[in-house]
């Protein structure tokens, strides 16, 4: 069933998400363990599958500091400073930005 509607899902250019990928790879629950020793914090794990041509998420900033490993494909990143000084550290994720 989850793989019939994820390849739905992929098909009509939507993202899907598999939370918690350190369960099942235990190459990624050795990096979020090595990283959680490095950092003294917990680590977690998020995988997208994200369609060529299609955006996973529209512009946007999250309350978490973030790591960001593509494993495949290729995809134009765009990292942005915050538009004001009020905007660092933010406490909460933001809305969708158009830009």
């Amino acid at each position: 069933m989850f793989r019939r509607f994820s390849v739905i899902e992929v098909q009509l250019g939507r993202s899907v998400q598999l939370v918690n990928p350190q369960t099942f790879v235990d190459r990624v629950w050795y990096l979020c363990e090595v990283l959680q020793e490095m950092f003294g914090c917990f680590i977690g794990a998020n995988t997208y599958l994200t369609p060529a041509g299609s955006a996973g998420f529209a512009p946007h900033w999250d309350e978490i500091d973030a790591f960001l490993l593509q494993l495949e494909g290729k995809k134009y990143w765009k990292v942005c400073a915050p538009d004001s000084i009020n905007e660092k550290l933010p406490r909460e994720s933001s809305g969708n930005h158009i830009e």
